[in-house]
């Protein structure tokens, strides 16, 4: 199982299956099940409206997941 964490969050996330706080969603991609954590202080709100105002594709999975956790 890989957990992929926001970089520098406010809060520290669970990384006992997926039972984190910040409800995490869960991809399969072959045999690895990947967690992917989603931030407790809202930065992927704001960078959804920053590409909205600049006429951008939002990537939800972009560099502000950094931290990986196994």
């Amino acid at each position: 199982m890989l957990h992929i964490i926001p970089y520098s969050d406010s809060d520290i996330h669970s990384t006992e299956g997926n039972l984190c706080r910040c409800n995490p969603t869960v991809e399969i991609i072959g045999v690895q099940t990947i967690i992917v954590h989603n931030s407790f202080d809202g930065r992927e709100f704001q960078e959804e409206i920053n590409s909205i105002i600049n006429n951008e594709p939002y990537i939800k999975a972009n560099d502000s997941f950094k931290e990986r956790v196994n």
